[in-house]
Parts: structure tokens; sequence; C-alpha cells
């Protein structure tokens, strides 16, 4: 089975110590990658401290953490199927904290070795991307987060297919500020470049990784609604 993209979701809180989204994980699917976004008000952001899909801890496969904003990326292998709440819980609740949190299933991943060549990025422009060494027959996928105080877009790349994308709005300062948030897909090649685009310059953080497909004579997972005689 080819390595495919399943079901995706997304949500978005403000000042939670848990915020999630409900991810219907496809009856095939055996990985759900989750990317998270926070932005925290004028100090380095403590990481969450755990992430779950259907209460199963994840684990985390790259994370960028610059003053004021935070993403990651996790993932989960045979999860459960069906709608499954998708949690990132969260200890460092300040004043003014927005949080996203993404959700994306794959079919045919690898489970022995869910992913390679995990990478991160950050500057100050309107074009945050990262870099991701991958090969064909695999899917690279990112998160980019970052906020602003004004009104803005934000563009998946070229190439790039858009997973999840979010901007939450809240009473920051006196202006609103946006929390952009994006999760994309992309096949893979030798360098994949990974990118976005913001309608103003800001400070952002990227996430990306190389999602590997299963391998030849991989076995398939055992699926909780399977039933064996024998």
């Amino acid at each position: 089975m080819a390595l495919s993209v399943g079901n995706t979701a997304s949500g978005e809180d403000i000042n939670s110590s848990a915020f999630s989204c409900t991810l219907n994980v496809d009856a095939t699917a055996n990985l759900v990658v989750v990317g998270v976004g926070i932005r925290h008000d004028g100090a380095e952001i403590a990481p969450p401290t755990s992430v779950t899909v259907g209460g199963d801890t994840c684990t985390e496969i790259v994370t960028k953490n610059i003053t004021g904003n935070y993403s990651s990326l996790w993932y989960k292998t045979n999860p459960s199927t069906g709608n499954q709440t998708v949690t990132a819980n969260y200890s460092d609740v300040g004043g003014d904290d927005y949080q996203v949190i993404g959700a994306v299933a794959f079919i045919g991943a690898s489970t022995t070795t869910p992913y390679e060549n995990a990478a991160s990025a950050t500057g100050t422009s309107s074009t945050p991307n990262v870099n991701v060494t991958s090969e064909t027959g695999s899917i690279v996928i990112d998160c980019v987060s970052s906020s602003v105080s004004q009104t803005t877009t934000l563009t998946v790349g070229t190439n790039q297919t858009q997973r999840v994308r979010d901007a939450s709005t809240g009473g920051y300062l006196t202006g609103g500020q946006r929390e952009l948030f994006g999760m994309s897909t992309e096949a893979g090649v030798t360098t994949t470049a990974m990118g976005w685009t913001f309608g103003v310059s800001t400070e952002w953080g990227a996430c990306g990784a190389s999602i590997k497909a299963a391998a030849t004579g991989e076995p398939a997972p055992l699926k909780e609604f399977d039933v064996r005689f024998g």
C-alpha cells in the first residue's frame, strides 16, 4: 500500500491547560502526526507536558522554541480509529497564550521507523520555510507558527497541500493578536523545501519531517476492531 494522507483536524484555544481537536482517524490509518503552535506573551515557552491521541501518549519529533512563539511535531503509531480527541497538555499558562493544534492521519506509514530527517528553522520575514531531506515514496510534513498584531494572510507554498490553516483571534494588547499556524504535506524528494507566505514580515518558527512508507513485508498493525480465530 502506497503512503497517503487521511483525515485532518484542527482546534484552537486561549489560556488553556489542555487544548484539543477531534480527528476522525481513518479505518486504515496507522499513524497520526500532531502539530502544536503556541503564542506566549513576551517570554520563552515551556513545551507541552504531553500530547495525546485518544488518551495515548505521542512521541515528540521536533520542536522550535523561540522567544514568544513555539511550534512542534509529534506522532502516534497505530492509533485507535474513529473520532479521537487529540490533546496538548500545557502547564505554562500565562496571560495571553494563543494555542493551536492540528492533526494529520497517514495510511501506509512505517510503524517501525515512522519518520526521518526532522528539521527546524526560524527567522523574521514574510516567507517562513524549512528544508527537509527526503526520498521518493515518502511524504514530508511541516508546521509553521507565528503571531502578528494585525490582520494578515497565510498562504501555503507551491507544490504543497495545505492540511491545516488556523489564525486564532483574541484580545491581546489593543489590536487583537493573531496566532498564525499551518500544516502541509508534499511528496518527498532529495531536498524538499516547505514554505509559506505571510502578508507581513514577522518572527516565525517552522518544523518538518519526512514520513516513511511501510517497507515491503512490514506487517500491518492489528486494529482494535480486528478479530482472529484459530
